[in-house]
């Protein structure tokens, strides 16, 4: 009993310190975990002032609550539960969000730390669009632990709320400020679920950057992703893309995803099967698109890799650095710098990559064409089909950099259209009209955008 006064008396003395600093020093979130009782319950929550707008918390969340009023009317929060696993915002001025912690921990988390609700009013998009282009969401959360999806999708979120799923904003442009609330994939984690003796099963958070796990993969002498080195975004979003490069796809190491089943409530596990992988195509951007936010994804990846140099300029750029025997690391190094002396690094220029799909053809045009353009790079697609490259074909029509205003198409990579500061998503999508319908009419050909337009 002593033990738990003293806990008590000592955590709301920090409380009230923090609160304090918290109004000097205009900090704008002060919330956090705090074991104010070894026991929870009502009878000992209730006798703090508790706030009375919470749209999308817990049912019991006005038991998990403290609040003080400050002077300008707006009120500070204090999380005193291990359990509050939504958000919500405080009014009249909404400066001061929850930080949340589940006691249970996760499997795709690589701590089990306390989570900040970032202000879900008109938060800026600009750092979180690698075009940047300065749009807003006019709700905006980032899921840091499955806990918190369940959280809203018990509180029917999903069914009344329109919503969108971010990942590392390299494949989207935003034509327009978003209005609903945009989830943002920020669940990380890194596991080896599976041992053999050719191979293993390693597990990523969907928000873990991809550039990184893959130099994780190789740091650890795993073979199967060193081809697609410094590809932008998140673990999560490629497989919805089946990203690719240099004569690999994610399908070709793919071993299954876990995501949450936005309608359901549910979680699933889908393996490639399921996924339906295509050419940058898959079931989540078809039948399945904005059912499921993908919180792991498990790879399996060799111990004893098979080197893939074939494609691109990899092995001329091995054989200029004179290496005979390249090993992943090898091939990991020759991809970042073929990629870096081709695309803009979007820090510097706004961009998504490649802006196009390189379109499959009937076998059957491509006779014509190389007469026509003698100079032509084609690559076999399957049973009667031809892989025609984008660039080429932007490139050939004259479009390489090509500039209006603040937008244009990039001087050294056709297949990249950039904002170079102050261009708009709208103008963006314009030019790529532009260009699919003059490669129509000069090739015959239908240019697909890859980059999903908002």
């Amino acid at each position: 009993m002593i033990d738990d006064l003293r806990l008590f008396y000592q955590t709301i003395v920090l409380f009230f310190i923090a609160l304090e600093m918290s109004e000097r020093f205009k900090i704008p979130i002060i919330c956090t975990h705090l074991p104010l009782f070894r026991g929870e319950g009502k009878a000992r929550a209730t006798r703090y002032t508790t706030t009375t707008e919470a749209p999308h918390s817990n049912t019991s969340l006005s038991d998990r609550l403290i609040r003080k009023q400050n002077q300008n009317g707006g009120e500070k929060v204090m999380c005193c539960s291990h359990k509050i696993l939504g958000f919500f915002k405080v009014n009249p001025k909404p400066s001061y969000f929850a930080i949340v912690l589940n006691k249970t921990k996760s499997k795709h988390s690589k701590l089990n730390t306390v989570t900040e609700f970032p202000n879900t009013k008109n938060q800026s998009l600009k750092a979180f669009n690698t075009f940047g282009f300065d749009i807003n969401a006019s709700q905006y959360l980032a899921i840091t632990h499955t806990d918190e999806l369940m959280n809203l999708h018990q509180q029917g979120v999903f069914n009344h709320t329109q919503f969108g799923i971010l990942g590392g904003g390299s494949n989207i442009t935003f034509t327009q400020d978003f209005q609903g609330l945009l989830l943002h994939n920020r669940i990380l984690g890194r596991a080896i679920t599976e041992t053999h003796t050719d191979h293993v099963i390693v597990e990523f958070g969907g928000g873990e950057n991809w550039h990184e796990a893959v130099m994780y993969t190789l740091e650890n002498g795993w073979g199967g992703l060193e081809n697609l080195s410094l590809i932008p975004g998140t673990v999560g979003a490629s497989p919805i893309q089946n990203i690719g490069a240099y004569g690999v796809e994610i399908k070709d190491c793919f071993h299954s995803l876990t995501a949450f089943h936005l309608p359901s409530g549910e979680f699933h596990t889908l393996d490639a099967t399921d996924c339906a992988f295509g050419y940058r195509d898959s079931v989540f951007k078809r039948e399945k698109k904005g059912q499921y936010f993908i919180t792991a994804v498990q790879f399996k990846l060799s111990t004893q890799p098979v080197i893939k140099t074939q494609y691109g300029d990899i092995q001329a750029t091995l054989d200029t650095w004179g290496i005979a025997a390249p090993t992943i690391r090898d091939i990991s190094n020759a991809v970042i710098h073929i990629r870096q002396s081709k695309l803009p690094n979007p820090a510097e220029i706004g961009n998504c990559g490649s802006f196009f799909k390189n379109p499959v053809v009937n076998s059957e045009m491509i006779p014509g064409l190389t007469e026509q353009y003698p100079d032509i790079k084609t690559f076999p697609a399957g049973d009667g089909l031809t892989k025609v490259p984008a660039g080429w074909l932007i490139e050939k029509a004259g479009w390489k950099g090509f500039r209006r205003n603040q937008i244009g198409v990039h001087a050294k990579q056709a297949l990249v259209l950039v904002n170079y500061g102050g261009g708009t998503g709208s103008e963006i999508i314009a030019l790529a009209k532009e260009i699919q319908a003059d490669i129509f009419q000069k090739f015959g050909i239908e240019l697909e955008m890859e980059v999903n337009a908002w």
